[in-house]
């Protein structure tokens, strides 16, 4: 068995989007070449082709934009005991993943570790991260303590919170992931010695203006009603 599935969620409409996801595929690889990793693509995009040494995921063809939905279809495609949720757009530096493994392992309690971007964009400091230089640092709020684009997750922490929640396409996906922990008395933790370089919102502009105001800030009253259904037990 693998040590981890890494899910990655991609949408390669463009050759640029398609590099962004090599890179990203290559990068994983380099970082961790010890450890038994079972990468997992969910493509998103109907017509791209397929990408080497990956098991990819095709959602259905009807399926609407849904992050937390691709999740979910990633996750069922692997049976490794850690699984880590990410973005395709990211740079994975080395030993991100034997740091989280060896945090779980001296921590059984530990359910959720987020990785710090020491950059964004490529070559600037990820400020909400740079006060974290060591250690881990318990938190729920997202971008700050709960990095949404690479969160690793022990998978019996399904089995508590259930997939994750689908209410909302895109924004906000991750801040109903911490809702849900919320609910259980689940803390997240930042892992500020597992280095993911996050280049943020590479495929935005695919999504027409309407729509990407739609599944962007037009979701946060979605999210805002769902978040209460949730911590009163919904």
């Amino acid at each position: 068995m693998c040590v981890a599935d890494i899910v990655i969620v991609a949408k390669s409409c463009t050759p640029a989007l398609r590099e962004i996801t090599q890179r990203a595929l290559d990068t994983l690889r380099e970082s961790e070449p010890l450890l038994d990793m079972h990468q997992i693509l969910v493509e998103t995009w109907p017509d791209a082709a397929p990408y080497a040494g990956v098991t990819t995921v095709r959602p259905p063809a009807d399926c609407p934009l849904n992050y937390n939905r691709y999740l979910n279809l990633g996750l069922v495609a692997g049976t490794s005991p850690f699984i880590a949720c990410c973005n395709n757009d990211l740079v994975f530096e080395p030993g991100w993943l034997t740091s989280n493994l060896a945090a779980f392992a001296a921590q059984v309690e530990i359910q959720c570790l987020s990785s710090k971007s020491p950059l964004e964009y490529g070559n600037q400091p990820y400020k909400p991260h740079t006060r974290f230089t060591r250690g881990l640092h318990p938190g729920r709020r997202v971008m700050t303590h709960l990095s949404g684009w690479c969160y690793t997750i022990r998978r019996s922490l399904l089995d508590k919170i259930g997939p994750f929640d689908e209410t909302v396409a895109f924004w906000y996906s991750d801040c109903l992931f911490a809702a849900q922990l919320e609910r259980y008395g689940i803390m997240n933790y930042l892992n500020a010695e597992s280095h993911v370089q996050h280049l943020h919102r590479q495929s935005h502009g695919t999504l027409s203006g309407p729509v990407r105001r739609k599944v962007t800030a037009g979701s946060k009253k979605a999210y805002m009603a769902r978040k209460l259904e949730i911590l009163a037990g919904g």
